[in-house]
């Protein structure tokens, strides 16, 4: 009877709490909804949001909401994209209704906090291009939300060398940003070809967004580059892959930096092992003969002329 009532008891707890109503967090993008035990997580979110819409419709030039976006910090949302969110905390965008829905944990240490921030970004994006209707193809979509939220890494250049050339058009497919198997490489391979657009001029990716708007993607896209995808993923892997082969990184001045740190720490770790080498035949008793050695090298003695003299006897003969 005990067990049951306290069963009962928590029961009724769980039912208030998420009948708690949400708290609201309002800015002119974006009103966070969150509940009240979130709030440190909102505040998060609310110095972020605003800023973060600014400076991508900006630099793309596309319209601003009119009205704030929902966002609804939900920490039992079962559903989210499969790549790249670490497990504890996800999010998608709702085209739907226009929601983003973030599930996350109470309390983040700060490394947590800048993940959170990247998922936020990444269905941001998602939302800010969902106001207009421009058709655009799944990797482009993906490839902004990468790029502006955790952009292009070494280790994503690293990752998709090992992709076959053949492969990669089949990775900007639809399905494979729906797969387990083929999002690790997808998500990556997006996010690169869209990085590499805006090397190739902001000016033109703006043009391309405009002319999405009026015309099917792939007439935009070789009205805007000149070239085909399959002739522009060929331009990506010969310019923009090819950065991150391992003589490519070894000759920037990251590399050689990288590789001056690490034979400085070889130099160090050997040092370290022989002075321990050393004070362990001291403590045996056994002095070691390199430190008699070391020591035959270093030190001088000198000896003056009058210790000289006084060291004579009478009877040393030395020649004139």
């Amino acid at each position: 009877m005990k067990r049951l009532s306290w069963f009962v008891f928590w029961l009724l707890c769980a039912q208030c709490i998420a009948e708690t109503p949400l708290q609201e967090a309002k800015n002119k993008y974006f009103t966070i909804h969150y509940p009240p035990r979130y709030l440190h997580t909102a505040t998060i979110l609310s110095a972020e949001a605003d800023r973060f819409a600014q400076g991508f419709c900006g630099e793309l030039r596309i319209q601003r909401p009119s009205k704030p976006i929902p966002v609804i910090l939900d920490p039992h949302a079962a559903k989210g994209e499969i790549y790249p969110a670490p497990r504890w905390v996800n999010g998608f965008y709702d085209p739907s209704d226009g929601t983003i829905v973030l599930k996350t944990l109470e309390r983040l240490n700060r490394r947590q906090e800048a993940e959170l921030l990247t998922v936020f970004r990444h269905e941001a994006v998602h939302a800010l291009l969902d106001l207009e209707d421009r058709g655009l193809p799944r990797w482009l979509e993906e490839g902004l939300a990468q790029t502006f939220s955790s952009g292009f890494t070494i280790w994503d250049g690293r990752l998709l060398l090992q992709v076959p050339r053949g492969e990669m058009a089949a990775l900007l497919r639809e399905s494979a940003f729906t797969s387990g198997d083929t999002a690790r490489l997808a998500y990556p391979l997006a996010a690169g070809a869209t990085a590499y657009l805006r090397e190739l001029g902001g000016h033109n990716l703006r043009i391309l967004l405009d002319r999405c708007r009026t015309m099917p993607f792939q007439q935009a896209f070789t009205s805007v580059y000149g070239t085909n995808q399959k002739i522009f993923l060929l331009m990506f892997r010969e310019s923009f892959l090819s950065r991150y082969t391992i003589t490519s990184l070894l000759v920037t001045d990251e590399g050689l930096l990288t590789m001056l740190s690490i034979l400085a720490l070889v130099l160090l770790s050997a040092r370290h092992v022989r002075i321990r080498r050393r004070l362990a035949r001291l403590d045996d008793g056994v002095p070691p003969e390199d430190l008699y050695r070391d020591m035959a090298e270093t030190e001088t003695i000198t000896i003056m002329p009058e210790e000289a003299a006084s060291d004579r006897t009478p009877g040393d003969r030395h020649p004139e």
